[in-house]
């Protein structure tokens, strides 16, 4: 399992990349072409290692379920 420090860089990387495609531009010469990279898939990505960077830093504030509710009843 990766680190806390390793999902934060590997977060920075992926929001870096979404930027740079949400800038990019498709265009065509001739035979040749480049496209938009696939958005959707992109925002999913950074989406998934955003919510694993908050699990990582729940667990180590002492979370035991990150993101699950417990009841309690008195």
């Amino acid at each position: 399992m990766a680190t806390l420090a390793e999902k934060q860089a590997e977060l920075v990387v992926a929001k870096d990349a979404l930027n740079a495609a949400r800038l990019a531009q498709s265009y065509g010469q001739g035979d040749r072409s480049l496209q938009r990279a696939n958005l959707a898939t992109l925002e999913a990505h950074v989406s998934r290692i955003a919510r694993e960077v908050d699990e990582l830093t729940a667990a180590g504030l002492g979370a035991r379920t990150p993101f699950a509710v417990t009841a309690t009843w008195q």
